[in-house]
């Protein structure tokens, strides 16, 4: 609970948590008598002639925290307590347009390391390891493996696979489809978002990119350790 000391029609001291040492030193400076002020927090309202402590009770409304902000409190004196409250404001545009890239790149760096499904030509699907370090290793494997030779590897789902180098090359042209893909998507949105004249036209923008999860789907996952291992 906050208080407020009120003299002379206006907050003086708070509003703050109690302290007695605080409401003390005010009076005290004005050469009030502090009789009656307690050492704890009271459990109701301090009325006296020459001043007044009173709880502070706050209404904070609702509102789109991406789009909107709160601009307050503001103090409202009553008889036995202050209410304080807010008024609903739009952000800046130009805050939100950079808030909105900001998500947008994050939503396309979760896109760009998303696993990669890729299908064997014997019909097998496994499920590729897509983080910058990993699409490196592909991509030395693919420039260091001899044409007529094949290298063990264990993919994101933890299969265990014996790839050819034609797999590897094609694994590589996957994943750079892939990074093209999401860097077209996230310089899309950043298009609309410069172009954007209102907040209603911000808001119509969706910065979720089909291959994440929404906020309410994200749990927790292990990736498991290990990528190559042997040449055959």
């Amino acid at each position: 609970m906050k208080y407020a000391l009120i003299y002379n029609g206006t907050i003086q001291v708070g509003p703050r948590d109690w302290m007695y040492s605080a409401f003390l030193d005010f009076l005290t400076s004005k050469l009030i008598s502090v009789d009656t002020l307690p050492v704890t927090a009271p459990n109701t309202p301090i009325t006296t002639e020459q001043y007044k402590i009173l709880p502070v009770y706050y209404t904070r409304p609702i509102y789109n925290q991406r789009f909107q902000t709160l601009q307050g409190p503001f103090y409202q004196i009553e008889e036995t307590y202050v209410s304080a409250t807010y008024n609903i404001v739009d952000q800046d545009i130009n805050i939100l347009k950079s808030q909105l890239k900001t998500a947008v790149s994050a939503q396309r760096y979760d896109a760009e390391t998303s696993p990669l499904s890729y299908t064997f030509k014997d019909g097998e699907t496994v499920q590729l390891y897509t983080s910058r370090e990993d699409r490196r290793v592909y991509l030395d494997i693919l420039l260091s493996l001899p044409d007529s030779e094949s290298i063990m590897v264990k993919y994101y789902d933890g299969k265990f696979k014996l790839t050819s180098k034609e797999d590897i090359s094609a694994i590589v042209n996957l994943g750079r489809q892939h990074i093209t893909s999401v860097f077209a998507w996230e310089e899309s949105k950043y298009k609309s978002i410069d172009a954007a004249q209102t907040i209603a036209e911000l808001k119509a923008i969706g910065v979720t990119h089909p291959l994440n999860r929404t906020v309410e789907e994200v749990v927790s996952s292990v990736i498991p350790d290990g990528v190559f291992i042997g040449i055959n």
